[in-house]
């Protein structure tokens, strides 16, 4: 696990469009699919909610609202038109720029099948991070979990204060989650020489077998 080192070219067309769009105004950040499970209505609540004492607070998102009924129709009950920017298909440096660029990484997913790559991402960019606490996250982190900020799933209220957070205190939020990138480090690390290990025993493991197969003399030369 490292830190991701990326040129962003700033004067690039797709991200002076999204700069267009998204102007001066602080944004929130969710890059995924809108399905059922990515719980896009929890997220608009939030913004709508942050909305009483943050107006000009936006959120970028890369998934089509009407792929979800749940989605759009709260999108279209909040009246969130204005502050909610679309990023369809955009390439990888520009989901860089916007990863870099953003207040946080808002995950409000109630289910994944394995540990969600944005937090992986957003903690390889530096990014702060809000999520909803899944079971996949927190078996990984283990006790590492407090460091990550996280509320229960469907609690509005909850999310809305941590993005809050984040608002108040960038760096604090930011050194806490370094600890987890070091404990991510260290997994990587150690799983890297197991597998180096596992790679050595199996390479002598087939000389072995290799040399039984020989005549005594050719075995001892091998």
């Amino acid at each position: 696990f490292t830190k991701k080192q990326v040129v962003i070219d700033e004067n690039s067309s797709e991200i002076k469009a999204l700069r267009a769009k998204i102007g001066d105004s602080p944004f929130l950040f969710y890059p995924t699919q809108n399905r059922p499970n990515k719980n896009i209505k929890m997220l608009l609540r939030a913004l709508s909610q942050l909305h009483k004492k943050y107006p000009h607070l936006k959120l970028v998102l890369t998934g089509r609202m009407n792929h979800c009924p749940a989605a759009q129709n709260g999108f279209d009950q909040l009246a969130l038109q204005k502050s909610v920017v679309f990023a369809h298909a955009v390439s990888d440096q520009t989901l860089t720029w916007l990863y870099q660029n953003c207040l946080c990484l808002s995950f409000t997913s109630n289910m994944e099948g394995n540990f969600p790559p944005q937090i992986n991402e957003a903690l390889a960019l530096n990014t702060p991070i809000v999520a909803t606490r899944l079971p996949l996250i927190t078996e990984k982190l283990g006790a590492l979990s407090p460091h990550l900020l996280m509320c229960d799933r469907e609690d509005v209220d909850g999310f809305a204060a941590l993005i809050e957070t984040v608002m108040s205190d960038r760096a604090m939020v930011l050194s806490s989650q370094q600890k987890i990138v070091e404990h991510l480090r260290s997994i990587d690390d150690e799983e890297g020489f197991a597998q180096g290990v596992l790679s050595l025993i199996n390479e002598l493991e087939g000389k072995s077998a290799a040399s039984a197969s020989l005549s005594p003399q050719l075995a001892e030369a091998a």
